[in-house]
């Protein structure tokens, strides 16, 4: 019941800035994109950046490298460790088939 009186209480400049928000917000944002100050800071923090990731690349990338080789590296040893420990099944004998059988079918009341 609140929510309908809330509703139908609005005063019409709260309607209009409800209706025309995103259109005002979209073009106060297009202004200050536009103003020659911002697009001035924007081009120097690029340039900035630039000219770090010439400096930083080529050694980023390396690090990259040898993280992943050492990754790489570790993956190996683990699975190797995981083949060495795993259990190993003892294979059953053609004996204790046999032996099995002949012990079922000699104490088995339906045959």
């Amino acid at each position: 019941m609140a929510e309908e009186t809330a509703a139908t209480n609005i005063t019409p400049a709260a309607r209009f800035y409800r209706l025309h928000r995103d259109e005002q917000l979209a073009r106060k944002k297009e202004e200050y994109n536009n103003r020659p100050d911002v697009i001035a800071k924007r081009e120097e923090r690029r340039r900035k950046l630039a000219e770090r990731e010439a400096g930083k690349g080529t050694e980023k990338m390396e690090d990259n490298e040898t993280k992943e080789e050492k990754r790489e590296r570790i993956r190996q040893e683990k699975l190797k460790v995981a083949l060495e420990t795993r259990r190993k099944l003892k294979k059953p004998t053609q004996d204790s088939k046999g032996a099995l059988t002949e012990f079922l079918a000699e104490s088995s009341p339906a045959l």
